[in-house]
């Protein structure tokens, strides 16, 4: 079997961190490891000419410059920007088409489809024949996250002609989760015999962190914990009402945020400030920003709980890093990542949007050794069913079904 990998962020992970492996290439790698023949094609800033070659670890990988385009491309990407938002969708759909020609026969075309890559592959696609009379490959696309609309307390799903038009064109669409592989098939309308899930895993660096710091034994303090952006989706003002509700029934504990701005929010900001800056807060709130990653999870070893009130999303990586390191986790039922708070009964699971629920989950889940028992628990279900060789397996499956 032979899989074309389209991914911009394959490239954008090893320019920010060179010296350690990411997300996307361990996946890829691992997916080579069980016999399939991957190749791929990333975008980067960092060459000047089209289809550049490189190697990142084991994987072929080719290099496409971002600002390299044509002028009838540039005007098709005007006009597709207009429907799909995306700035170089025709471009890149070019590039695709010129990859698949040069580099194939590929049986599967593999793609992130949250980003403008799953708008490409579907576009590339549409054009009909490759130019030597190569078939065209089955379009996979992988979704690692969705688009939203908040209105008040109601969220509604950016159902953009765009993304129901890729999940359209794709023979299969992957899911991070049950719960986004739900949302699939309610609100874009994907059949479930076309929607696969293949697991996030934790990546192999994150397990040697975590083995260490947990050598280390590090004890929980009373520490209350919120990991997320400062945004609507992540609610970190959800979490400061909940605080506020637990000032004085939970005498002694401190309520920390990290986390930094994702996005250009005023209003959001000036809202979270002034939560923040309440006067009666007596020091038992403090907000951290962005911090290292080394730092993170040494908070996270001295917390009695790690909340994630996220109003929506597909999956939690919070949620199994925390489990990891053996801290139990309070999250909202809208999260993808709940159901492993339920299988393992370490944390407590509430509904979106409602400081008072959440504050007395928080407060039975940090003041109960028993969920502090339970996640150390299951931390040995992490280190067996997150890592990236189970991760691997489930997409490895879902090409030889789409293939079969």
């Amino acid at each position: 079997m032979k899989v074309a990998f389209i991914s911009r962020w394959l490239w954008e992970e090893h320019r920010r961190a060179p010296e350690r492996k990411g997300y996307f290439l361990e996946l890829a790698e691992a997916v080579q490891n069980q016999g399939v023949e991957v190749r791929a094609l990333s975008q980067s800033r960092d060459v000047a000419s089209s289809h550049a070659r490189a190697t990142l670890g084991t994987l072929p990988v080719r290099l496409v410059s971002r600002d390299q385009r044509s002028v009838t491309g540039a005007i098709a990407d005007k006009i597709i920007k207009c429907w799909g938002g995306y700035r170089k969708a025709w471009t890149d759909a070019m590039h695709i088409r010129k990859f698949l020609d040069n580099e194939g026969p590929f049986d599967i075309l593999w793609a992130q489809c949250e980003e403008p890559d799953g708008l490409a592959c579907a576009l590339a696609r549409q054009m009909g024949a490759l130019p030597s009379g190569k078939k065209f490959p089955n379009l996979i696309t992988q979704v690692h996250d969705l688009r939203y609309r908040f209105l008040e307390k109601e969220v509604r799903f950016a159902s953009r002609s765009s993304l129901s038009w890729v999940f359209a064109k794709s023979d299969v669409v992957v899911a991070n989760s049950p719960l986004t592989a739900s949302w699939l098939h309610q609100h874009y309308a994907v059949p479930q015999n076309k929607t696969g899930v293949c697991r996030i895993h934790l990546q192999e660096s994150f397990f040697k962190e975590a083995a260490a710091l947990r050598a280390k034994q590090i004890t929980p303090i009373q520490q209350v914990l919120y990991l997320g952006a400062l945004n609507e989706k992540k609610a970190p003002t959800l979490f400061l009402e909940a605080a506020w509700e637990l000032r004085e029934k939970m005498p002694g504990f401190e309520f920390v945020l990290i986390g930094g701005e994702t996005e250009h929010a005023p209003a959001y900001r000036k809202r979270f400030d002034s939560l923040l800056q309440r006067p009666g807060w007596s020091g038992s709130v403090k907000w951290l920003g962005k911090v290292g990653f080394g730092r993170l999870l040494e908070e996270i070893m001295r917390s009695r709980a790690v909340v994630c009130p996220s109003r929506i999303e597909t999956f939690s990586r919070v949620t199994i890093e925390a489990l990891a390191l053996g801290r139990p986790v309070v999250v909202t039922s809208t999260t993808g990542a709940a159901h492993l708070i339920q299988e393992t009964d370490a944390g407590q699971i509430v509904s979106p949007d409602n400081p008072q629920e959440l504050a007395q989950a928080i407060e039975i889940v940090a003041q109960n050794q028993i969920f502090l028992e339970n996640a150390s628990c299951a931390v040995s279900l992490m280190e067996k069913e997150r890592t990236v060789e189970k991760a691997a397996s489930d997409l490895t499956a879902l090409f030889r079904k789409t293939l079969n």
